[in-house]
């Protein structure tokens, strides 16, 4: 009975220190991105995506000098399978999250791939981290293009009415916009708007267009 018990603390006692990370981009997991019903989700260059992470027991990181209760670092990268050794690129080391607590922590911040990249993992982890902490990999792309896929729209979508319009669209918001741009398929903007959930695209052609605020959010659109 002593032996299982003092089995048992032990057992408690290792998952109470077991490290957890998870992730969600735009509020989706990577199962949700691995599900998607094309091989690649792509984003626009400097489109913020939004991060969400939850954890427990993350390590502290590697010649890390924050303040104690800071000292855990998530790591943000793209890498290159293919490549010997491995590339690297729109690397981003986050400071500031607790260290050894083994209580449920979230935190939420924006990731922006300033680099165009194509081909490549990106991947989050804990910096040091080992045992239970996996590698979140999402299956993403960066485009200088500001053409958009249909995965995309709908992976940080924004609520318009009425779509189709003959003009005038409104977005479903409870935050006013700061800006507004419109563009056709091909990548060109076609028009602009300013501190306004309220637009007028009565003056195009008719057609599909994407609609991307200045918080990162997009819709696809039709002109009737």
């Amino acid at each position: 009975m002593k032996k299982l018990l003092l089995f048992s603390a032990l057992v408690a006692t290792t998952l109470s220190f077991a490290q957890t990370l998870s992730v969600t981009i735009n509020g989706k997991t990577v199962d949700d991105f691995l599900a998607s019903t094309v091989p690649v989700n792509t984003f626009p260059a400097n489109t913020p995506l939004t991060i969400g992470v939850s954890y427990t027991n993350l390590p502290v990181a590697p010649s890390n000098t924050q303040p104690v209760g800071q000292q855990a670092r998530i790591v943000f990268r793209f890498y290159e399978p293919a490549s010997t050794p491995g590339v690297f690129k729109n690397a981003l080391y986050l400071n500031g999250f607790k260290e050894s607590d083994p209580n449920v922590n979230t935190s939420t911040f924006q990731y922006t791939a300033t680099e165009e990249v194509a081909g490549h993992t990106l991947q989050i982890f804990a910096a040091g981290a080992q045992g239970a902490t996996q590698t979140q990999r999402f299956n993403i792309n960066v485009s200088n293009s500001a053409t958009l896929s249909t995965p995309s729209v709908e992976l940080n979508a924004v609520g318009v009415y009425p779509n189709p319009t003959t003009g005038n669209l409104t977005l479903d918001s409870n935050e006013l916009i700061n800006g507004i741009e419109v563009y056709d398929l091909l990548g060109k903007n076609v028009k602009t708007f300013k501190n306004t959930n309220e637009i007028n695209i009565s003056d195009l052609n008719n057609g599909t267009y994407i609609l991307k605020t200045d918080n990162g959010k997009i819709a696809k659109i039709i002109k009737q």
